[in-house]
């Protein structure tokens, strides 16, 4: 048989190709060695003796959200998974706050976002009113799960919303398959991040106790989000817990599939807009050791760092790092934007416009209760023009040209609003009553009713109900009647009542009233109970009896009650009644009283009285008649 040398030499060369490709995209990558010192320690303040995994921080890195498996709320199911051998709650989302570089205690989210079903991969906008998460709770696939948003509108988290389209077709896909094929769950996540734009979603996706690979989506022009597709740094290994930083290109994860010291490594490398990724570096020692690390984050600055080691929260101080390990540069512009009247904060339009092109770069809206806003910029348009709108007020607008440097680039800019001459009715008037509502005690918003009657009438014009978490209320009244009477009532409170007689001018008419409500002095009522056991005094075991509590004046019979075969009982007597006598009885047992005078005190008063019975000794005696016995000694 001739060879075919031209086809031989052919498939040599494909091969060795495809041979040299694949050693090149997965061979291991450098490790990276750091000059100076790297301090690591773990945050005992946010670690608890469960997991925490699944990090996110804001770009300002004073906000830290993650995963936890304590439970501790309401909502909590305990026994909902093992880690590491051990039993732990489903998990919830719990963030901290970094106030003078120190992290405060957790927080858990609220009902609205956690559930009983397990939350996870927490991802917070650079502005922290907008958290992304993971939820598999209830019909997922209906809702545009498993991925969801939820917005923080003044000091109350929003009810989520699903991110649906292509990140939510990809998921129903698989979950339909593995329904068919019965095989392994291929569409388990473990971890997930978002840009700093919110355009770019990158989320861990396989089976849980196998092996995962990296996915992106990415969102369109009109808000779609693409259906999600592998990224090329994903190797035959294990990807898991991927991070964009704040210039949304740099991408830390964790993989086992490029070699290192051993178990899941830390590593980084560069997002293209095509998808395609940058060299792939080590961050070598002390992030990486021979055991499973991951969860790598950093804020903007690049001069801290947290990750995951063994379910617990590492911080490390990477000052002294080398300096390849940290993001390259980024712009960001943060402020607080405040009523210049009241010096409160308020919901307002921002937009950033390109100082050249006038072309729109991004717009967002401040917090309507404390006013603050950030925003990340891209660092191709350093010279740009902040414009800040809100309807019945002044217009503010300026321009920016920071110089930009490695790290963070942060511009401060505070708006106060002054009210315009729009916000007057020039002919017409209006009336308007606000206020807080406040515990006098402790000084906190309350919810309470708030009622407004006519004087004169003493009709109801108005009845609302203050914000239970701030306590604010706005009443909008009709200028026909401006004589009027506001009552604030709240059960366990005392009652509010105050009269106005406002002088209606031409435009807004603004009453402030803030309340601040007594509460009422709780009286706790007197309760009496009698309880012990019944034993046997002969063999220390309970015994069942009878148990008869008499009035110790009139000899009535107050309660009767038969102790258990274990001799338990518990009687409930009238606090009216604090003199009683105990008697207790059995048959072929010894009978026992006993008198009891207490002196009641508000709350449940119980008394002990554990009673021991002696038996009953039956001695019998027999008479043997004398004949019979003179007969016997006879015989």
């Amino acid at each position: 048989m001739k060879l075919n040398y031209s086809k031989y030499i052919t498939a040599t060369l494909i091969f060795t190709f495809v041979w040299q490709v694949a050693q090149a995209q997965f061979q291991v990558p450098k490790i990276l060695k750091h000059p100076g010192k790297i301090k690591i320690k773990a945050l005992h303040m946010l670690n608890s003796k469960y997991r925490e995994t699944n990090l996110s921080i804001s770009p300002d890195g004073k906000t830290l959200f993650f995963m936890s498996g304590r439970g501790q709320q309401s909502w909590s199911t305990p026994r909902y998974t093992r880690y590491r051998g051990k039993w732990e709650h489903d998990g919830d989302i719990w963030y901290s706050r970094r106030v003078n570089g120190n992290w405060r205690y957790p927080t858990c989210l609220p009902r609205t976002v956690n559930s009983r079903s397990g939350e996870d991969e927490p991802n917070i906008s650079p502005d922290g009113q907008t958290v992304y998460f993971q939820s598999w709770y209830g019909a997922w696939e209906r809702k545009g799960g498993p991925y969801y948003k939820a917005r923080l509108k003044g000091t109350r988290w929003s009810f989520p919303q699903g991110l649906g389209e292509g990140i939510n077709q990809f998921f129903k896909e698989r979950a339909l398959k593995q329904r068919y094929n019965r095989g392994p769950n291929n569409y388990a996540t473990d971890g997930a991040t978002m840009s700093a734009d919110g355009r770019t979603f990158i989320v861990a996706v396989g089976v849980y106790n196998g092996k995962m690979d990296l996915y992106i989506s990415r969102r369109g022009r009109y808000g779609r989000w693409s259906y999600l597709r592998r990224l090329s740094v994903s190797t035959r290994g294990n990807e898991r817990s991927p991070f964009l930083a704040a210039d949304g290109k740099t991408l830390f994860f964790a993989s086992d599939g490029y070699g290192g010291y051993g178990g899941l490594e830390i590593l980084k490398t560069t997002i293209n807009p095509d998808g395609s990724h940058g060299k792939v570096v080590n961050l070598g020692a002390p992030f990486n050791t021979y055991l499973d690390d991951y969860g790598f984050i950093m804020p903007a600055s690049g001069q801290d760092a947290y990750f995951v080691r063994q379910g617990d929260i590492y911080y490390a101080d990477v000052k002294n790092a080398n300096p390849q390990i940290k993001p390259s540069v980024t712009l960001m512009i943060s402020g607080i934007v405040t009523n210049a009247s009241t010096k409160r904060g308020m919901s307002a339009t921002i937009t950033i416009k390109d100082a050249r092109t006038k072309r729109v770069i991004t717009t967002a809206r401040s917090n309507s209760y404390t006013g603050k806003y950030v925003i990340m910029l891209p660092t191709s348009s350093p010279n740009f023009i902040q414009e800040v709108k809100k309807r019945n007020f002044s217009s503010f607008s300026k321009s920016f040209n920071p110089t930009l440097q490695n790290g963070l680039n942060e511009v401060v800019s505070n708006v106060p609003l002054s009210p315009g001459s729009s916000s007057v009715v020039s002919s017409g008037k209006r009336l308007l009553i606000t206020g807080v509502v406040t515990n006098k005690k402790t000084k906190r918003g309350m919810q309470a009713t708030i009622v407004i009657r006519d004087t004169k009438t003493n009709k109801i014009i108005k009845q609302v109900q203050s914000n239970p978490l701030t306590g604010l209320y706005k009443i909008k009244l009709p200028v026909s009647s401006p004589n009027f009477v506001q009552e604030v009532t709240q059960k366990d409170f005392d009652s509010f009542n105050k009269s106005f007689s406002p002088v209606i001018k031409t435009g807004l008419n603004r009453v402030v009233s803030n309340v601040p409500l007594t509460p009422k002095e709780v009286v706790i009522a007197k309760q009496l109970m009698i309880a012990g056991i019944v034993t046997n005094a002969s063999t220390q075991k309970g015994v069942s009896a009878t148990v008869i509590i008499k009035d110790s004046n009139t000899g009535t019979v107050i309660a009767q009650t038969q102790s258990k075969i274990n001799g338990q009982y518990e009687i409930k007597l009238p606090a009216d009644k604090p003199s009683f006598v105990q008697v207790v009885t059995k048959n072929k047992f010894s009978k026992f009283d006993k008198s009891f005078s207490e002196v009641l005190k508000p709350g449940m008063n119980k008394v002990v009285s554990n009673v021991a019975l002696r038996p009953i000794v039956i001695v019998v005696t027999k008479k043997i008649d004398q004949e019979a016995a003179a007969e016997t000694g006879r015989k």
